[in-house]
């Protein structure tokens, strides 16, 4: 029988969640704003794909175990990504091309870009919610990123309970590869 300790961390997560939606809601409109303004018509498609995204997680949240800040930090790494495509760097700020936005922003001139450290954030931040996700429907913390690597590349096979979730790993993996040599096929051929 749940006491009211159960009821207060619930109603404090509840809050947690509330917090985080609407902190992205309120950038995303912002950016959508911004990017509809500017004509900056594949971030105003982004940003709706993004939404989706977070729809996704918060209704897997509970199952995942999602914590809230992880939570945060997925909401941060959206942030980012709005900032880089919508936002402009200051005249006098290095850039990598023509276009001023913050992607393109040269943070140590000739060596790192503004993309490079924000998409290494949220592949980590993703990877973590991946990890929880595929250990929360395991049953178990086996799911461990070396594990996922091994599985991969040598089509090694976890016992049950988890089969259904490694055949997924190992047929998009497939995919992915299939997708990159025929990419470098088609390349070649151009």
């Amino acid at each position: 029988m749940p006491d009211q300790q159960d009821d207060v961390d619930m109603n404090v997560r509840a809050r947690g969640v509330l917090s985080v939606t609407v902190f992205t809601f309120v950038y995303l409109s912002l950016g959508m704003l911004i990017a509809s303004r500017k004509g900056n018509w594949e971030f105003a498609f982004y940003i709706p794909v993004v939404v989706l995204f977070g729809v996704l997680t918060l209704a897997i949240r509970k199952r995942a175990k999602l914590p809230l800040s992880l939570l945060w930090l997925l909401s941060i790494w959206g942030l980012l990504h709005v900032v880089g495509g919508v936002l402009e760097v200051p005249a006098g700020w290095p850039v990598d091309g023509d276009k001023r936005s913050f992607y393109s922003w040269e943070i140590i001139p000739g060596i790192l870009v503004y993309d490079k450290p924000v998409h290494a954030f949220g592949f980590g931040v993703a990877t973590w919610a991946c990890w929880r996700g595929i250990s929360s429907t395991c049953g178990s913390q086996q799911a461990t990123v070396g594990r996922l690597a091994l599985a991969a590349k040598f089509d090694l096979k976890e016992p049950q309970p988890c089969e259904e979730v490694w055949q997924l790993i190992f047929t998009s993996q497939r995919l992915s590869e299939n997708a990159v040599f025929l990419q470098s096929v088609m390349g070649s051929q151009s």
